[in-house]
């Protein structure tokens, strides 16, 4: 079995370090100064939350860093890391654009980079699926290869 493109195991470790960096960013913008939403980032969220919303973001960001990581030093190709990307992935950007547990503030630094993070790693995981050759399918120089049917 042929081996990642370098460029979409690149993609996959910047992206798992860029998502974790970013979930020590303020995750809201507040309108008014000094307000609890403005300095709150996915950790401290989840001490004031107690296992809400929260957990379930930061459960997901080490899932999504950690399949990042596997998929960027895994040896074989297989569709295990790219559909395991994209169902993580759709998750998370259902959270982040519903923002459950925020009120009415908007996006913050963080949650603006774990949007943008989370769009580059499933654009990511389905380039890969595409690239990922079948497993009945005949490889010529490491390229799957379509006989014709007769």
């Amino acid at each position: 079995m042929p081996e990642r493109h370098p460029v979409v195991r690149q993609l996959y470790v910047s992206a798992a370090v860029l998502a974790f960096a970013a979930s020590f960013a303020p995750l809201w913008a507040s309108e008014s100064p000094g307000d609890t939403y403005s300095t709150m980032n996915l950790w401290t969220a989840v001490a004031l939350d107690g296992g809400g919303a929260a957990a379930l973001g930061v459960l997901l960001i080490l899932a999504m860093v950690g399949t990042a990581v596997r998929g960027a030093a895994s040896v074989s190709r297989s569709f295990g890391v790219p559909v395991a990307m994209l169902a993580i992935g759709a998750l998370a950007l259902v959270m982040l654009v519903t923002r459950p547990g925020s009120g009415d503030a908007g996006l913050g630094a963080g949650s603006g980079l774990l949007l943008g993070t989370t769009i580059l790693l499933v654009v990511t995981a389905l380039v890969d699926a595409l690239m990922t050759p079948r497993q009945d399918a005949p490889l010529v120089d490491d390229v799957p290869v379509r006989l014709p049917r007769g």
